[in-house]
Formats: C-alpha cells, sequence, structure tokens
C-alpha cells in the first residue's frame, strides 16, 4: 500500500463515480448476511454439544465472511473509472479468508462472553480488523493501468468505522439472543444487522474515498484478471444461494424443533390430564384466589362438586382452628418463597373437620406476575390419629394409661427449667408397691396387671390437675408434684400429708376378680429446685429414699438424706470395681482353722479378701451383699471353688495334710442349673477328693425351693461332698427342714457366741441349738470364739468343734502350711 500526502497528488488523478443502484445493493447484501449470520447465533447459545456448537458457528460465519466479502466486490464494481479494471482471480478468492475466519471467531466469542463490555469491545475490534483486512486485500487484487495511493487520515477513519459500528451491533445482537422466547423476526437482531450492514459497507466507501487513482501511461492493456460483468454474475450468484440456505436452514431446523416441542406438549397435556384426576386433591384458583378449577379427588375429599366451588374462594373450607398468625405465615411463604407445605385442617361439606397436607404453588408468566395458585391436598386424618396413638404408645403406659419413664424424663424436665427460673420448688415420690410379687406369683398376672390398673386410678384420683402420676415399669410409680412457690417447709408439710394419703388409700382393700387383696407401699420423696440438678440425679435420690422406707418397715416414707446418698454412691463404686476385680486377680483365699477341743486341727474355711487395684482392702461385709444383688457372686464364687481346689493339691504335693475345707455356697450359685455338674466336673479335673471339700450353705438355699435344694444335696452327698448349714439360728431355721435335708453339721453364728457371757437369751440359743444337734446326731461347730470364757462355755454346752481368733486368724496359704506344721496337739 502507497500512503501519499493530498496535498502533493498529482494533477491527473483519475474521476471516480459510483453507480448508485450498486452501491444499493452492496449495501442491502450486508445487512442480509449480517441478519443471516445473527441468525445462527441463537442456534449457537442453546447448542450444549461443544461439537454442534462448533459447527452452528462455522455455518454462521460463512454467510456473514462472505457477504463481507460480496459487499466488498459488488461496491468495488459500483466503482466507476475512465479505465478498463479487472480482477485477479486468486486474490480475489483469497480475499474472502479473513471476513470467515474473523466473524468464526466473533460468533464463538459472542456465545461466551457474559455481559462485558471490554469482550464485546474486543469483539468489534476484531471483526473490524477482519473487515479491512478483506477489504484491502480484495483491493489487491484490482488489476488496471494506474497507481493506487492512500490517504493515511481516512484510510485510519475507515478502519475506526468498522471496529465502532461492529462494536454497536455487536452489542445489540447479545442483548437479542439474552431472550428466553423464540422470535422468528427480531427487532433487535435487525437493528444489529442494519447497523453491521453499515458498519461493513461504511468502512469499504470510507476506504474507497482513502483510495486515488494515478493513470500510468505505459500503453498496457491487462487483461490477466475477470472482467466486472463476469464477476458480477459469479458473486450474485453465489451470494444468492450462500444467504438463501444460511438464512432457511437455521429457522428449518428450529421449525422442526418446534414441531417436536409440540408434539412434546400435546403428550404432556394428556399425561397431565390424567394426573388431574389423581388420588391427591387438586384445586386450581385465579389470581385473585378465586377458583377455576378442581379435580375429582377434592369432590371426595371436601364433598363440594367442581359446580359449587367455581367462582368461590377457599375460605369456603376453613375450618376455624387457626388464627390471622397462622395465615400471615402462610402468605408470607407463598409470596417470598412461591410456594407453602404443611399441615392444615379444613371442613368438610358435612361438617366435619379433617387434617390434611397440602403444597401451594404461585404461577408466574414471563414478566413475574401471578397468575394462578395451584394446591395439592390430600386427607391425613388417618396418619394423624395413628400417629396420636403412636405418641401415646411411646409417652403413656399401655396397661394403667398413665405417662412413662419417657414422658416423666420431659416433664420433669421442664418443671426443673420453671422452678430454677422462677425459684420455685416440687417434689418428687418414688413409689413401690410392698408384696406385689407375692400376689402376682400366686393370683396370677392378670390379677397383678387389674391391681396395677386400680393402683394407677387412685394415684390418679389424688392429684391435682398440674401434679402428673407416672409408672416406671412393674409395680413402681412416680408422682411429680409441680414446681411451686413458697418457702421448704410449707412442701415439707405438704409432701408429708400427700404421702401419709397415698399410704392411706393404697391400704384400702382391692377387690379384683372376687379377691380381696392387701397391699401397702414404700415410698421415697426428694425435693427439687432446679438448681445444678438433673432429672437422672433427682430420680436416683428419690428410689435411694425409697430404699429407705424398705428397710424402715415398709408401708412408710423416707426424705431423701444426704447420707443415704452417699451409702448409695459407694455401693454403686463397688458394683463398678467388682465387674473387673477377676479378671484383675484382685481376689485371694484366706483360711482360717478349724480345731478341736483336743486341738486337733480338723480343717479350715476358705474365706475370700479383696484388696483392689488402689491397694485397699474391701471387706466382705461391704462386698458380699453387692455381689448376691448384681449375681456376680456366680463368676465370684465358681473362681472360689476352683482356687481351693488347686490349693489343696498344691498342699497335697508339699505333704501337708489338711482334713477339708470349708467353702460358702451363695444361694444364687447353689440354684444354678449347671452348678452341681461343674463342681463334680472340677474336682475331678483337679483330682481331688470329693470328701476334702464341706460346701457351707445358709437356710437361704432350701427357703426358695426346697425340693430341689434336697435332689442337689443328694447327689452330691452321693459323690463323697459334706454339708454344713451356716449361720444358723439367724434366719427362719426350722426343724423340719433340718429333717428332711442331708446336713453332716451345724455351724452356729457368731453373733450367738458373742453373746454367750453376757446375754443369757443367746447362752439359751446356743444351749437349745447343741441339744438339737446332738439329737439329731448332727456334727457342731462354733464360729467366732475369740476368749477363753467362750471356749469354756461352749465346751460347758457340749460344743466340742471351735473357729475364731482365740486359735487363729484368716491366714494366707503358705502361713497355713507353717501354722499345721508347727502346730502341736494340746487339750484346752
Amino acid at each position: 500500500m502507497n500512503f501519499l500526502d493530498p496535498s502533493i497528488y498529482p494533477v491527473d488523478i483519475l474521476d471516480k463515480s459510483y453507480n448508485p443502484y450498486l452501491v444499493l445493493l452492496s449495501i442491502l447484501i450486508a445487512i442480509v448476511s449480517a441478519f443471516t449470520a445473527f441468525g445462527t447465533t441463537e442456534r449457537i447459545k442453546a447448542s450444549v454439544n461443544p461439537r454442534h456448537q462448533f459447527l452452528w458457528v462455522l455455518f454462521g460465519a460463512f454467510p456473514m465472511g462472505i457477504g463481507i466479502w460480496a459487499m466488498h466486490f459488488i461496491g468495488s464494481l459500483a466503482l466507476q473509472l475512465p479505465i478498463a479494471v479487472s480482477y485477479k482471480l486468486s486474490t480475489t478468492l483469497l480475499s474472502v479468508i479473513p471476513a470467515i475466519l474473523a466473524s468464526s471467531v466473533v460468533l464463538w466469542l459472542m456465545s461466551q462472553i457474559k455481559h462485558n463490555l471490554k469482550q464485546l469491545l474486543f469483539c468489534g475490534l476484531l471483526l473490524g480488523a477482519g473487515i479491512g483486512t478483506m477489504h484491502y486485500t480484495g483491493m489487491a487484487a484490482m488489476e488496471l493501468n494506474a497507481k493506487m495511493v492512500y490517504s493515511l487520515f481516512v484510510f485510519i477513519l475507515s478502519i475506526l468505522v468498522a471496529v465502532i459500528l461492529a462494536t454497536v451491533a455487536l452489542k445489540i445482537q447479545y442483548e437479542a439472543i439474552q431472550q428466553n422466547k423464540y422470535q422468528f423476526i427480531n427487532k433487535k437482531q435487525i437493528l444489529s444487522s442494519i447497523v453491521m450492514g453499515f458498519a461493513v459497507s461504511g468502512m469499504h466507501y470510507t476506504a474507497m474515498a482513502a483510495v486515488n487513482f494515478i493513470p500510468l501511461y505505459n500503453n498496457t492493456h491487462v487483461t490477466t484478471g475477470l472482467s466486472a460483468s463476469v464477476l458480477a454474475v459469479i458473486i450474485s450468484f453465489v451470494v444468492f444461494l450462500g444467504l438463501l440456505l444460511a438464512l432457511l436452514v437455521p429457522h428449518l431446523l428450529r421449525f422442526k424443533q418446534m414441531i417436536a416441542i409440540l408434539r412434546e406438549n400435546e403428550a404432556d397435556l394428556k399425561t397431565a390430564a390424567i394426573a388431574f384426576q389423581t388420588h391427591e386433591a387438586i384445586l386450581v384458583t385465579d389470581a385473585s384466589t378465586k377458583i377455576i378449577r378442581v379435580n375429582q379427588a377434592f369432590t371426595k375429599i371436601t364433598g363440594y362438586t367442581e359446580a359449587e366451588v367455581l367462582g368461590k374462594t377457599p375460605k369456603i373450607l376453613s375450618s376455624g382452628k387457626h388464627d390471622a398468625i397462622f395465615y400471615s405465615h402462610f402468605w408470607e411463604s407463598i409470596n417470598s418463597k412461591g410456594n407453602w407445605s404443611g399441615e392444615i385442617w379444613n371442613r368438610h361439606k358435612n361438617g366435619r373437620i379433617f387434617a390434611e397436607w397440602q403444597t401451594i404453588s404461585a404461577v408466574y408468566d414471563d414478566s413475574g406476575n401471578v397468575t394462578q395458585y395451584i394446591s395439592f391436598f390430600s386427607d391425613i386424618t388417618k396418619y394423624k390419629l395413628a400417629e396420636k396413638k403412636i405418641e401415646k404408645l411411646a409417652f403413656y403406659d399401655a396397661l394403667t394409661d398413665l405417662p412413662n419413664r419417657r414422658m416423666l424424663h420431659e416433664r420433669l424436665d421442664h418443671e426443673l427449667k420453671v422452678a430454677a427460673r422462677y425459684l420455685r420448688a416440687g417434689a418428687i415420690f418414688f413409689l413401690d408397691l410392698d408384696r406385689f410379687k407375692h400376689i402376682n406369683d400366686s393370683l396370677g398376672h392378670s390379677v397383678g396387671d387389674l391391681l396395677l390398673i386400680e393402683t394407677a386410678k387412685r394415684l390418679r384420683a389424688l392429684l391435682r390437675g398440674s401434679d402428673t402420676a407416672v409408672r416406671l415399669g412393674g409395680d413402681e410409680f412416680i408422682i411429680l408434684v409441680s414446681a411451686q412457690d413458697g418457702i421448704h417447709t410449707d412442701l415439707l408439710e405438704q409432701s408429708n400429708i400427700i404421702a401419709e394419703k397415698i399410704i392411706n388409700e393404697i391400704n384400702k382393700p382391692f377387690l379384683i376378680n372376687e379377691h380381696e387383696l392387701f397391699i401397702s407401699t414404700s415410698i421415697g420423696i426428694t425435693l427439687y429446685t432446679g438448681i445444678d440438678e438433673t432429672v437422672e440425679e433427682l430420680l436416683k435420690r428419690a428410689d435411694t429414699a425409697m430404699y429407705q422406707a424398705k428397710e424402715a418397715g415398709r408401708n412408710t416414707f423416707r426424705f431423701y438424706q444426704q447420707d443415704m446418698q452417699v451409702a448409695a454412691d459407694a455401693r454403686l463404686h463397688i458394683e463398678k470395681k467388682l465387674r473387673t476385680a477377676v479378671a484383675n486377680n484382685e481376689f485371694t483365699v484366706q483360711y482360717q482353722p478349724q480345731v478341736s477341743e483336743s486341738n486337733e486341727i480338723l480343717g479350715a474355711e476358705a474365706l475370700i479378701r479383696w484388696q483392689d487395684v488402689d491397694l485397699n482392702w474391701i471387706s466382705p461385709v461391704d462386698f458380699i451383699p453387692v455381689a448376691e444383688e448384681t449375681g456376680l457372686i456366680i463368676p465370684i464364687g465358681q473362681w472360689v471353688i476352683q482356687t481351693v481346689c488347686e490349693q489343696i493339691k498344691i498342699w497335697e504335693q508339699q505333704g501337708i495334710v489338711v482334713p477339708h475345707i470349708a467353702i460358702n455356697i451363695s444361694a444364687k450359685q447353689f440354684h444354678q442349673n449347671n452348678f452341681v455338674t461343674n463342681l463334680i466336673l472340677m474336682v475331678d479335673e483337679k483330682n481331688i477328693g470329693p470328701s476334702q471339700i464341706v460346701l457351707e450353705i445358709t437356710e437361704g438355699v432350701f427357703l426358695g425351693n426346697l425340693e430341689e435344694a434336697i435332689d442337689k444335696m443328694n447327689t452330691l452327698k452321693q459323690h463323697g461332698f459334706s454339708f454344713s448349714i451356716d449361720d444358723f439360728g439367724t434366719g427362719y431355721s426350722s426343724l423340719t427342714y433340718l429333717k428332711r435335708l442331708p446336713f453332716d453339721q451345724l455351724k452356729i453364728d457368731q453373733s450367738f457366741v458373742r453373746g454367750l457371757i453376757d446375754n443369757k437369751t443367746d447362752a439359751a440359743i446356743v444351749k437349745a441349738i447343741v441339744v438339737m444337734a446332738k439329737s439329731m446326731n448332727l456334727s457342731l461347730i462354733a464360729e467366732g470364739v475369740e476368749t477363753d470364757k467362750h471356749l469354756a462355755c461352749l465346751s460347758g454346752f457340749g460344743c466340742h468343734y471351735y473357729q475364731g481368733y482365740y486359735f487363729s486368724r484368716p491366714l494366707t496359704p503358705e502361713k497355713l502350711a507353717e501354722y499345721i506344721k508347727n502346730h502341736k496337739r494340746k487339750s484346752w
């Protein structure tokens, strides 16, 4: 390109003129090609598949590029010079490439940008550069006897015209493709096409103004290119076909897609018509909430036909159970979120109120205005009743219909919060029915259940409306007196009155199935203030106090005191430690010698000792009752038997002769189904003679089931074991039991031995036991012999076997072996 200052142009510059018809044609082609290309932008944006998007970009870029190219050459044909002009074919064809490339990139970028002015400006700059490159490449294809020179200022102006108008056109087109609604004729697309047409043609004619032709006087005729007429025919034909194809294809495809959508919509309408007759009620209103449509399920659920509700509002169904606040939240949700879901109570045509689950959605038009409201609902009355029944099962006792433990926890937790907040106090009564187990076992569970039901009725009748009677389970009840104002002394007095009323009411006879039954109750009471107290802690206190009432003789009440809890906590601590004591080898067995009046060693009693992991010695008086209550006595007792058998074997290997070892057997251990079998297997496994073991059992063993005790004792006797009745005289001793049970020995309890000297009653009891044992040919031994006076008195009564500190304390296995070795026979 040659740039020359216009002020020094030669005087023989060729005159330029334009054919106005071809100029108009060129502008029209530019506009139509832009419209055709911009028509593909909607398809590019709608395409999800990247491959399809790429193809649509190319499809739009070709008509746009060819249109720009065609506009240029028709505009060039409109130029009239006084000399012949032809065009070089290769350069002419090459000039279309920049226009197509620029159009491709711009169309692709237009589908990616998000309303960014800088990106739009970049697209305009890129498209303007493509138009300019195409134009000046096309100008280079001109063949004529003249030299082309350009004005730099006008040249730059032509590029600016292309860039600015292209940017404006792209901005308008970008806004056009943001509309979701399809339009065959889009006004913004037409406007953007016109602006783009002027961008292309404006650039062309501005650039043509920048060029001047200086004739060359060489008498050369240029005939190598295409003549203007031939070029015009070619361009017209190509542009006509290209634009026609590019204009029709997107709309034909869109039309095909619309046909498919219409078919789908038709199918959807059929489906919707079927769905409208679903089992769920459907109610449709207009924007003013007047009913315009209902389905058959609506009629079935509400009782109203469609004719009865059309034109009316849903208020016709109002039950009156919901206040203004409910409906305020109801409409607030619909207006802000467009929907509402929840439970609502409505009224049937017959007046019956029913529960329904309802979902309401607002329908909006394209402008965001509500056009309709659609309500779906179903009758959930049955579910609500079932839910209520489930709730009752969860929170109420099935037998007595009283609140259960779960409800108690919720109500007591609430009362604690109220008490703490308002500085109030309340009370908890823990009731346990006395002798209920005896009635249940003797008369049957059906009678026991009726007794519990009647008890619940009596308790409920005694209470105020604010108080709660609860059945914990079994024969245990709780009375929760709600937190109230006042001083503690008033509450204590009131609690005394309530407890006495309960006891008097329970003491009244119950007439159950023609049985007149009498029971009593033991009550533990604790007060609460809600300050630093928990539900579990308070129930624990009341339970502790109830057990104190039991120990006080039953049919009475006790208030919780701190020392009660200390004892209960200590027991719990022991229980916790007991559960790991065997595994941790914390138990040991010591042996207290048993001797005769002539100082002959008869044997020894095995006594368990416990030193915990903290090296604290825990007395059997403390842990044996806990082991009995928890059932831990069974594994502990088994461990003692095994340990004794192993020790007897060790002594035998050492040459130490121990005539027998007495082992204490608890009632629970004795009544185990496999007790006899396990004991026999144990002595066989350890290769111990059964005669070396004396089983000491208390009277509790045979009080529960005498026949079972007799069978087991006889079986063990046949295998060579001996039996001693321990603590004789302290329980429910009966000569009937002694006559039938195969005992070999009676052991006089140490409580009688200690009172021998100072208590005439104890002395008389011991003397009677001695006489009875002799009459039944039973061996007799006294435990707890600690002084020579005890020894002399027992000897005088006729008891000649002894055990106690007077002879020896309990010894370790090693020290007992030494004791036996060093022991000398002597007369006391």
